[in-house]
């Protein structure tokens, strides 16, 4: 696949494995974008994610505990995912996976679920989703509209 992250080192590194992960969850807020000095564009948003299943005994619907992720997306990602995304919304996000741990000023300790986003998209289960190409400018932004063409986006 073109393109695609394997998460192995370069021939002679001496380098861990990534942790590649699937999720699929609800976003908690509206994504935050962010453009650094050097012009490196983040958006991060946050996910929850729980189990759901059926009682046999009682017929009812029960929730499992819920686990929040932190996604980050970097470039054109980044660009599309904050103009796509919603609090709310029900996202499949494929990432390295990165856990974070730390002890609070009081001396709990502390683990924050981090991905770092290669793909995010809706979960077409629980969303219709109407896709427009988005294609990047000389300046990285995003040409608007449905239909826009690379020879509409040239001239």
């Amino acid at each position: 696949m073109a393109g695609a992250r394997t998460g192995r080192a370069a021939e002679g590194e001496n380098q861990m494995q990534d942790s590649y992960v699937q999720v699929s969850g609800n976003l908690t807020a509206d994504p935050v974008i962010r453009t650094f000095p050097s012009g490196a564009v983040v958006c991060n948003f946050r996910i929850g994610v729980s189990s759901r299943w059926r009682d046999r005994q009682s017929g009812q619907w029960r929730d499992g505990e819920a686990t929040f992720y932190t996604v980050s997306c970097w470039r054109q990602l980044a660009e599309n995912a904050s103009e796509s995304l919603h609090k709310g919304d029900r996202v499949i996000v494929v990432g390295r996976l990165r856990d974070r741990s730390w002890t609070t000023p009081e001396g709990e300790q502390r683990t924050s679920h981090e991905i770092d986003a290669d793909t995010v998209g809706p979960d077409l289960t629980r969303h219709v989703a109407s896709l427009r190409k988005s294609y990047r400018s000389a300046s990285s932004r995003l040409l608007k509209g449905a239909g826009t063409d690379a020879s509409e986006a040239a001239a």
